[in-house]
């Protein structure tokens, strides 16, 4: 007994448990907890940087997100405009089966202890995509105020989407462009490109899964342009070139023949 009571002691100095509904949430378990970061919808798509955003469906509320597909809570506007943290991590359908994650640790660089974000549930509203899920029907006899027994998942009709910026290479490198896509996030089920916020919808997955979009240009967003009327000047120069090498060379064949 005594080993036990001081084993629970020891967990109690370096490790702590927080849930959604702690009142007093560390920065390690809020992916925008020293920044909310809440920009309006048009300011998005005028971003120039290679990141990512949650906005609202029935609003121009946006929330910074990042690129990382190391989802934790989120701190984002509700209906009311109240801010409030939500679990934006969610349960994917992978080989016919649904995976979710219990919750992460991460290290408080301050104190040293281990905290341990759960990503549990026991309502809609705890959840970014507003779907709380309980695998096992014996869950939801669980339920109460303190219990957390269900798992956040993606919906059909969830108020958010994601916006992100986007990169493509064409003509061997030579010409790059970038815009913002607003879609669904990874691991949603797709039928097109254009439904995915990363416009890559891989079809090797049955249902079809939005994924990621890893590419960044090596180049700096704001030399583009510039970048890309030089590079298309170059290719233009390259055609006449051509151009010319071929006519002069059908000159001198008719030449010849007479």
């Amino acid at each position: 007994m005594l080993i036990i009571l001081v084993l629970l002691y020891i967990q109690t100095i370096f490790c702590y448990n927080v849930t959604i509904n702690s009142i007093n949430i560390p920065k390690e378990c809020v992916m925008n907890y020293s920044d909310i970061g809440i920009i309006s919808k048009s300011e998005v798509f005028k971003t120039n940087e290679y990141t990512a955003f949650y906005c609202r469906k029935d609003s121009d509320i946006c929330v910074y997100k990042g690129k990382s597909p190391n989802v934790r809570y989120v701190n984002f506007p509700n209906e009311k405009g109240n801010i409030k943290p939500y679990i934006a991590s969610s349960c994917i359908y992978k080989n016919n089966k649904i995976e979710c994650l219990d919750g992460q640790e991460f290290k408080d660089d301050i104190t040293n202890k281990t905290v341990y974000c759960s990503y549990r549930c026991s309502k809609d509203s705890d959840c970014l995509h507003n779907k709380c899920i309980f695998i096992n029907p014996k869950d939801q006899l669980q339920i109460n105020n303190t219990s957390l027994v269900g798992y956040c998942a993606f919906n059909n009709n969830s108020p958010i989407t994601q916006c992100e910026s986007i990169y493509k290479s064409y003509f061997f490198g030579l010409f790059d462009d970038f815009h913002i896509h607003c879609g669904k996030l990874p691991y949603e089920n797709c039928t097109t490109i254009e439904e995915c916020s990363s416009e890559v919808c891989r079809t090797s997955t049955s249902p079809h899964k939005c994924s990621l979009n890893y590419y960044e240009s090596s180049k700096n967003h704001a030399s583009d342009s510039i970048y890309n009327i030089i590079a298309e000047f170059i290719f233009y120069i390259c055609i006449i070139i051509i151009i010319c090498i071929c006519l002069c060379c059908v000159c001198v064949r008719h030449n010849k023949k007479q």
